[in-house]
């Protein structure tokens, strides 16, 4: 006898979206109800053995045989739908009546109605039934037999036998089909006709399953077949007519096979129902604590529950789950999606690997790891759970039933092969060297049912989703705990949560403590209450989860029992107003209840809260004022004052508090002394640069100064006539910068900007002769200081000056004007306060004062004596920018990207003063730049800085209409020259021979050239490459002059391919002085052409003039000279006169 199915999944409607299309029928939109008979979600069909490894019955225990019953395969229905395209047509014809066309026409089936047999319904016997359609019995051989062979296996060849055609019309009873005995089941076939209703309901143990063929009835034909022993009820039709063929299957006669039947379910259920009551009592040895049981088939976890079953596993949970509930045993469903991953397997070391061929995965030994990459379990409603304590994989605990996780079929399979891909070859077989592995990557999709006593200590947890516990606990009614209401329970409360467990899915705290109290109240558990209470820390603020759930907890449970819970509130909730209203609610709830007790309790904490107030808050000043004002004056005053001086508040709340006394209708009128006590309260506890602080991505949490808290002490002061508590404000500022007790991070100029800009919005005009504007001078000057002092007095090497921004330097300038003007700064000390400050910042203030004073003149608002103060001011930070100038940086490499070259800088601050007007500190720049700084020579500074930088001085200047001749350039230029003449040019050197008298006669001889040139140059020596020729050209064109003057030949050390490279020619020094001479003598004359003709050197020069031109222009002639001993001529020179005959070309 072949397994039967049960199938669960039939659709109520088919949605032509939702059809699963055959193969065969794929081209002519033929449509198939979707069932598990066909192949499902992971390929899996029903003609597959059961999964598992089989035991014998023997070995098996009674819950085992009992869950094995249940292992049956097949449908007990089956349904099928055609288009008309693919439909046949049976030319249907009946006797008294002819012809019925399809699809049915209204006017023909009321036509047919009139002869019905019963009411809406009309039954038509065979033997008046005609198919004039020759090939409608093939096409229901064909055709529907595919439908048929799925309800009774392939092994049988059903037959179909014509019992009837029925017509039904609106108003039809419902009626069952009954098919006759000895069949194996019935067809029903739904000819095309339009109508409404008349759904059909299945029915088949604890299964059941409602139809509708309705949708598009007019443009279907549909097939419903089902076995004989299952229920069939029509529906009453609401509108239309259908028109149906009842078919009886039966086996043939000649067909030797058993006839296919329904299975027993009822024995089934039976054996499972005794195994679970003998497991529940320990009556079992062979029962384990758990099962956990596979089932058939495969599903989509998408909204998957108990539901979502199909055939045996539908029927066999729906046993279960109400045994579960009577017996009271646990019951879960979980999805799982194992992986196991396959490596290929090498031994021994090279040399002896096992003999494969590494283009065959297959070939490798594997080394299985078997994983569970994802469980989702739910309870047999769908919900989901976590589950810990449990081990999907391996666990002492577990009994797999029916077989092990990877006995089916997997679900997907990946081959990979990795590494270095090198094959040796030996004796003709290839061996895969370890370098390279293969993998295999497969993928199993099981369905485990979980089942055991809930008496059972299993270790296993089960824990809903909060959201899931919320939901049912809320709308339990239940006056006792079930035991999925306790879990819930333990949900909730937090106990035994698995490590992994999701926050988010976690509502706030207080909507689970009012339904933990909630359920307590309702199940007159009070040490749940208690717990719940303690646990979630409830009395630190009854107001999280609302006073009435407290309340109610009171009248259930009265007032002895809360005692304890409501002083610990009271003694440990901060906020005031709280702790005021909880006890006024609870002397509410004594006087509705009759409880003198707790009256009096009420009345006591009362005063106590009052007299000892815990911290305020700002939150609080309202209701701290109505209080106030619903008893006498002298409460706010004697009692509340007191004690909110002694808290050392913030001034914020002295700000708010005193601004709400103010406007309050009732406490208005108090006294001015009062409100000056509370705002000295403010100015009091005022640090002296209040921080905040924030956080900044780079650096993390800093502090930056909170300037709003001075401003709103400030306003306060000034809002209630106490302007002396501001000067006490800022001369507390002034103190605590002044001894650097300002936060590093914060110095003072960073609120002075800030203060000052808020100050100047808020005061009035200087115009105005209010004493307010003058009142805040001081600060004013602070800050204008504050903003230009460039280091710290207390000399804090991480202190920071004020950026010379343009934003800042803008509130610099309101600073200055409100601090009286420029003139102050005359005043001070301005070196002092500007040092520390670089060049750069020093040039931008200067710009910003220059630009001030053309401002002030384009509007007409200056005055000689204004301008004369401002251009003071200028020249002073002028001459402090000259003394930062460090003319060390003049010897820097220009190479380098943070420096200019020295004329270039020079040029820089030349220019700088014509920019901002002060030529008056011209020569004072210049005579910076004519002194060497320190470590540098005279000769060397005048030579390589003083030397480069006048032609560039007379380039610039003559830009500004200017020459050498003006003041002070003049004077500057005489200095370069005259230092020039006298340190550069030494002691003009004897003469020596002349270019003329050197060389051959041939004027195109190269090494003449280059000799006449080194000759009268101030380089030390020369290299020729040509040794031989060189050597004796100078030898024949000089005879012995060279060894006469000093001059000296030396074979370069340098050798190619073993060889000398070239000959050096070494020359005395006092020819290498006269070639200097002549070089220097050339600059010297450019210097002197800068200042223009002769009479114009002369003015410049001045008395001087001769002697310079002495220096720089004329040489003492003398005859040519031999060394007159042998230290004349240089060691170099002297150890190389003589080449050795060996080493000549």
């Amino acid at each position: 006898m072949k397994d039967w199915e049960i199938n669960n999944n039939l659709p109520v409607t088919v949605p032509e979206s939702e059809v699963a299309t055959s193969e065969s029928d794929s081209e002519e939109e033929d449509e198939l109800d979707i069932t598990l008979a066909q192949s499902d979600v992971y390929g899996k069909t029903d003609s597959e053995e059961k999964p598992g490894t089989k035991k014998d019955s023997e070995s098996m225990s009674p819950l085992q045989k009992a869950l094995e019953l249940f292992n049956f395969k097949g449908l007990f229905m089956q349904t099928q739908r055609y288009t008309m395209s693919r439909a046949s047509n049976p030319c249907l014809e009946i006797d008294g009546i002819g012809s019925i066309g399809l699809p049915l026409s209204p006017i023909v089936a009321a036509s047919l109605m009139s002869i019905k047999s019963s009411p809406a319904i009309l039954n038509i016997s065979v033997d008046k039934i005609r198919f004039q359609n020759p090939d409608w019995d093939a096409w229901i051989r064909k055709e529907v037999g595919l439908v048929c062979s799925e309800l009774a296996g392939q092994n049988v060849k059903p037959s179909y036998r014509l019992r009837n055609l029925t017509l039904e019309s609106t108003g039809s009873v419902v009626h069952r089909l009954e098919p006759p005995l000895g069949t194996v089941g019935t067809l029903v076939m739904y000819l095309p006709s339009l109508f409404d209703g008349g759904q059909m309901e299945c029915r088949h143990g604890v299964q059941s399953k409602t139809i509708d063929f309705s949708p598009e009835s007019q443009l279907r034909t549909s097939i419903f077949v089902a076995y004989s022993g299952v229920q069939i009820i029509h529906g009453s039709i609401t509108s239309g007519y259908r028109l149906s063929l009842t078919y009886d299957i039966f086996q043939p006669e000649d067909d030797t096979h058993s006839i296919p039947c329904l299975p027993d379910t009822q024995a089934a259920a039976v054996a499972l129902e005794q195994a679970m009551e003998d497991w529940s009592e320990g009556e079992s040895e062979d029962e384990p604590e758990l099962v956990a049981y596979f089932l058939q088939r495969q599903y989509c976890i998408k909204g998957f529950n108990a539901k979502s079953l199909a055939g045996s596993d539908a029927i066999l949970v729906a046993y279960l789950m109400r045994l579960a509930e009577r017996l009271d045993f646990q019951l879960y469903i979980a999805q799982l999606v194992l992986f196991q991953s396959s490596y290929g397997k090498y031994e021994g070391y090279e040399g002896d690997y096992s003999a494969i061929d590494p283009r065959r995965i297959e070939d490798l030994e594997p080394e299985d790891q078997l994983t569970a990459l994802d469980v989702h379990a739910v309870d047999v409603h769908g919900v989901p759970v976590k589950v810990s304590g449990f081990n999907f994989r391996d666990d002492d605990t577990v009994q797999y039933l029916n077989g092990e996780i990877n006995d089916v079929p997997p679900s997907s399979r990946k081959y990979e092969t990795f590494g270095d891909e090198q094959i040796r070859v030996d004796e003709s077989e290839l061996y895969l060297d370890s370098e390279e592995r293969s993998s295999s990557a497969t993928a199993y999709n099981r369905t485990i049912l979980l089942l055991w006593p809930t008496s059972h200590n299993t270790g296993i947890e089960i824990r809903y989703s909060y959201e899931h516990a919320l939901r049912t606990l809320q709308a339990s009614n239940s006056i006792s705990p079930s035991t999925r209401e306790n879990i819930l329970i333990d949900t909730l409360s937090g106990e035994g949560r698995m490590r992994g467990w999701n926050e988010k899915e976690k509502p706030k705290d207080p909507e689970v403590i009012r339904v933990l109290c909630k359920c307590a109240c309702q199940w007159s558990d009070l040490d749940m209450l208690l717990t719940t209470l303690e646990a979630h820390h409830v009395a630190a603020n009854l107001a999280s989860i609302g006073l009435d759930t407290c309340l109610a907890a009171y009248r259930t449970f009265g007032w002895n029992a809360m005692k304890d819970f409501f002083e610990q509130a009271i003694q440990v909730d901060v906020s005031n107003p709280r702790r005021l209203e909880h006890v006024l609610r609870l002397g509410e709830a004594a006087r509705e209840t009759d409880d003198p007790e707790l009256e009096a309790w009420s009345r006591t904490q009362q005063e106590a809260i009052l007299t000892s107030l815990n911290r305020i808050s700002i939150a609080e000043v309202d209701w701290l004022l109505g209080l106030a004002a619903s008893r006498n004056a002298g409460f706010l005053r004697d009692i509340v004052y007191p004690q909110l001086q002694s808290q050392e508040l913030e001034p914020a709340f002295w700000v708010h508090f005193v601004r709400r006394l103010k406007d309050h209708p009732v406490l208005e009128q108090l006294s001015s002394d009062f409100v000056e006590s509370c705002v000295l309260q403010g100015v009091n506890n005022l640090p002296a640069f209040p921080t905040r602080k924030v956080r900044n991505d780079a650096r993390g949490e800093i502090q930056e100064p909170a300037t709003s808290s001075i401003m709103e002490v400030l306003e306060l002061c000034e809002d209630t006539g106490n302007l002396d508590l501001c000067v006490r404000v800022l001369d507390k500022m002034k103190q605590a910068a002044q001894s650097g007790e300002f936060p590093v991070e914060c110095p003072p100029w960073k609120y002075n900007l800030e203060l000052t800009r808020l100050l100047d919005a808020s005061l009035p005009p200087l115009e105005d002769s209010s004493t307010d504007a003058h009142d805040f001078q001081p600060f004013f000057k602070e800050a204008v200081l504050s903003i230009l002092i460039g280091q710290s007095e207390r000399e804090e090497p991480s202190f920071f000056p004020c950026p010379f921004s343009e934003e800042n330097l803008s509130i610099l300038a309101i600073a200055v004007k409100r601090a009286g003007g420029l003139s102050f700064l005359n005043e001070a000390n301005i070196k002092m306060f500007l040092s520390g400050r670089d060049i750069r910042a020093l040039k931008t203030l200067i710009r910003h004062l220059v630009a001030e004073l053309q401002l002030t003149h384009s509007r007409g608002c200056s005055s000689s004596e204004s301008d004369y103060t401002t251009l003071s001011l200028v020249n002073a930070i002028v001459r402090q920018t000259i003394d930062v100038f460090d003319t060390s940086n003049l010897y820097i490499s220009a190479t380098k990207e943070t420096h200019s070259s020295a004329v270039d800088q020079m040029i820089s601050m030349l220019r700088f003063c014509f920019e901002v007007k002060t030529r008056s500190e011209l020569q004072y720049l210049l005579l910076r730049f004519v002194a060497p700084p320190p470590g540098i020579s005279i000769p060397h500074h005048v030579s390589t800085v003083l030397g480069p930088f006048l032609p560039a001085l007379q380039k610039y200047i003559a830009t500004q209409g200017l020459s050498l001749e003006d003041s002070p350039f003049a004077r500057c230029s005489a200095s370069i020259i005259k230092a020039f003449a006298t340190t550069v040019m030494r002691q003009t050197p004897a003469d020596v021979i002349g270019d003329t008298s050197i060389g051959c006669a041939d004027s195109e001889c190269g090494d003449c050239a280059i000799l006449r040139e080194f000759f009268s140059s101030d380089d030390r020596m020369v290299t020729l490459a040509r040794v031989a020729k060189v050597r004796k050209h100078l030898e024949s064109e000089l005879g012995a002059l060279p060894q006469s003057w000093g001059i000296t030949f030396q074979l370069d050390p340098t050798r190619v391919g073993g060889r000398p490279y070239g000959l050096q020619i070494f020359k005395p020094d006092h020819m290498t002085m006269a070639g200097l001479w002549s070089k220097n003598s050339e600059r010297g004359k450019a210097l002197l052409a800068l200042l223009g003709d002769e009479p114009a050197q002369r003015r410049i020069l001045g008395s001087d003039y001769n002697e310079v031109i002495a220096q720089i222009c004329e040489r003492r002639t003398s005859s040519k000279r031999a060394p007159d001993t042998e230290t004349d001529v240089d060691p170099p020179a002297k150890r190389a006169r003589a080449l050795p005959a060996s080493e000549s070309p």
